[in-house]
């Protein structure tokens, strides 16, 4: 994958708190060296600039300001503040990582079936690691972000879940930056599913407005018959960029992601699925609310290389004035993958003209006994049914908030838990309550 990189000097914070650190990272001696290798590969591509096509709407300006180095002590934190940032209404099992360190003691198991153990990435990497060897590996030739991650990662976790093993218990995970200017969490998230399991994974992000850096991927495969849904909620502060991956490889499983996001200054998720078995499916539902001068960027990549697989993704993004939100989406379909069965749909609703939505849905098909599909649009609210509720007694904000809850209900009520499902509304319905989204300037209808 080639990169552009701005400046060379815009990874030397980088390369010095990885040499600060470096002493410290977990990890035998394969991890040392492939760490070493990741490094020398990140200085030579730098972070990526807006003329690599992946990159031209994401806006990174702000890691090349900072020195966003790891925090190597613990942090603590009121529990008022960890309820906060979870789920409400969710009272099983909870992973807690504060500042982008696994945080035990603040952490609860209980409601796990008794073969089931999350287990610590560092804990892991600290007893050599040959187990996730491989999986770490395989972004060896991964972009920058990738390489910086392999680098400096040294927290996470790691869910192996047996075969046959249904977990009826959503798993949480909670990230929280709490005071951590010039800071960075380099996370590594492991789950793999045996034949005929199924996980429910939820992670929540929450922040104050500290200069923070947000680098997670997320490693999943799926085997046969086992179906992993991740439900993902987004909402860190106004001083974090937050750069999130997951990269899938499934057998003839499913995979499910639910992902809403509204915060950071620049966030960025994405989504790589392989599908390596017939009978694969895989379905994404995204959401992105961006206050103004935000940044928020979806990119999806998903690899039909067998037949009879399929995938279904939805997007939709809500613009305050002059924020920035994209999604870039591609389905490629392989020469062998014949009856495969691919949608793809981004829809965009801009509350002030000067933002900017940028859509970019992508089919790129060698076999020819496919069903494909995708399709875009970018509007604004109606005036006539504005006017419409505006007669019936609601303030110009009580209609706009009820069009936009609207425009994204069928995303929000596609989320298969009762309380995240609640969570992703009441998130949205803050948002639409921020001071900083500033109402539509509403016309008369003519």
């Amino acid at each position: 994958m080639t990169q552009h990189s701005e400046s060379p000097s815009d990874v030397a914070a980088f390369h010095a708190a990885y040499d600060h650190l470096k002493p410290a990272l977990p990890g035998a001696g394969w991890l040392r060296e492939l760490r070493h290798v990741a490094m020398t590969r990140f200085l030579s591509l730098g972070l990526p600039g807006r003329r690599a096509e992946q990159w031209r709407y994401a806006d990174l300006s702000p890691l090349r300001k900072g020195s966003f180095s790891p925090v190597t002590l613990a942090q603590e934190t009121e529990q008022a503040r960890i309820d906060a940032a979870a789920v409400p209404g969710l009272d099983g099992p909870r992973l807690v990582f504060i500042n982008g360190r696994f945080q035990r003691a603040l952490s609860r198991m209980e409601g796990l079936p008794a073969d089931l153990a999350p287990q610590s990435l560092r804990e892991v990497l600290i007893t050599g690691g040959g187990s996730l060897r491989d999986l770490i590996t395989d972004l060896r030739d991964g972009d920058a972000f990738d390489q910086l991650n392999t680098a400096m990662m040294s927290e996470g976790v790691v869910i192996d879940v047996p075969k046959g093993l249904k977990v009826e218990t959503p798993v949480e995970i909670v990230y929280l930056v709490d005071d951590a200017d010039d800071r960075a969490a380099h996370l590594r998230v492991v789950v793999r599913l045996g034949e005929g399991a199924s996980l429910k994974l939820i992670e929540s992000f929450k922040g104050d407005d500290s200069r923070f850096f947000t680098n997670l991927i997320t490693q999943t495969t799926i085997a046969d018959d086992a179906h992993l849904t991740l439900i993902r909620r987004q909402n860190e502060g106004a001083g974090t960029v937050h750069i999130s991956r997951i990269y899938a490889t499934l057998g003839r499983g499913a995979l499910a992601v639910h992902h809403l996001a509204t915060g950071g200054q620049s966030a960025r998720h994405e989504l790589r699925a392989d599908f390596t078995t017939e009978g694969g499916d895989v379905r994404y539902q995204g959401i992105q609310l961006a206050r103004p001068h935000q940044t928020l960027d979806t990119l999806t990549f998903l690899d039909h290389a067998v037949p009879d697989c399929t995938s279904d993704q939805a997007y939709r993004g809500v613009l305050a004035a002059d924020a920035v939100a994209s999604f870039q989406g591609k389905v490629l379909v392989r020469r062998d993958a014949q009856k495969t069965d691919a949608k793809q749909k981004s829809d965009s609703l801009l509350l002030d003209r000067s933002a900017t939505s940028n859509a970019k849905p992508e089919l790129e098909i060698y076999a020819d006994d496919v069903q494909c599909a995708h399709g875009s649009t970018v509007g604004e609210l109606s005036t006539d049914q504005l006017f419409y509720l505006m007669a019936r007694g609601l303030s110009p904000l009580e209609a706009k908030a009820m069009l936009v809850e609207a425009f994204i209900a069928a995303l929000c009520d596609g989320v298969p838990d009762e309380a995240a499902r609640n969570a992703f509304i009441e998130t949205a319905r803050g948002w639409l309550q921020d001071p900083d989204v500033p109402a539509l300037a509403v016309k008369e209808a003519s």
